[in-house]
Order: structure tokens, then sequence, then C-alpha cells
């Protein structure tokens, strides 16, 4: 299962999930400079975030 959300505060919310002990799998940075930050569980779900250009 894999879930997939935009979100206004992309470098933060990446940093904060990050300090929580949970770093993402992959990092991705589009050709058009939007961003994509995945993250998987223990149980092999995964979740992404993306956030618009830097």
């Amino acid at each position: 299962m894999a879930l997939g959300l935009f979100v206004d505060d992309f470098g933060d919310r990446v940093a904060r999930i990050a300090a929580r002990g949970l770093g993402p799998v992959r990092r991705k940075t589009c050709a058009n400079g939007v961003r994509k930050a995945t993250h998987r569980d223990p149980v092999g779900n995964e979740s992404g975030f993306g956030g618009a250009p830097a």
C-alpha cells in the first residue's frame, strides 16, 4: 500500500519525521523542481511527501 501527500512545508516535515528516527528510503527532485521523499514502515507500507520547488 502506498500513500502520497503534497505538502506546503516539505523540508520541515521531512526534518521532523527524521528527528523521530525515520529517515526517507528515497528522495527525489524532479526535472521541474518538485521534491519527493518516500518513507517505509516495518511492515513495508510506503508513504510519500511531495513539495513545491525550493
